[in-house]
């Protein structure tokens, strides 16, 4: 299912949660933290996802989520997160 959405204001979620995510917004400009703390806020995520998020640096996990390893590949970093 594909839904074109501001992930930085995404509003409430009362549908299925769901338990993987790819993140790959403009790099440096904080929009990946903002999109994530907004899926978490309007419930959209289960306890257990994953989230993998495309950056130019290793990312720091907000409140709630943890940093569970990161990759670099040329000028781009993977940050994989665990929480919900």
């Amino acid at each position: 299912r594909l839904l074109r959405n501001d992930a930085t204001k995404l509003g409430r979620w009362s549908q299925s949660l769901f338990d993987l995510v790819f993140l790959d917004p403009p790099y440096g400009q904080q929009l990946g933290q903002k999109a994530v703390m907004s899926a978490h806020m309007g419930g959209w995520l289960s306890p257990e996802v994953l989230i993998v998020w495309e950056e130019n640096t290793v990312q720091t996990a907000p409140g709630g989520f943890s940093v569970v390893d990161s990759r670099q590949y040329g000028k781009s970093v993977l940050t994989f997160l665990r929480g919900g």
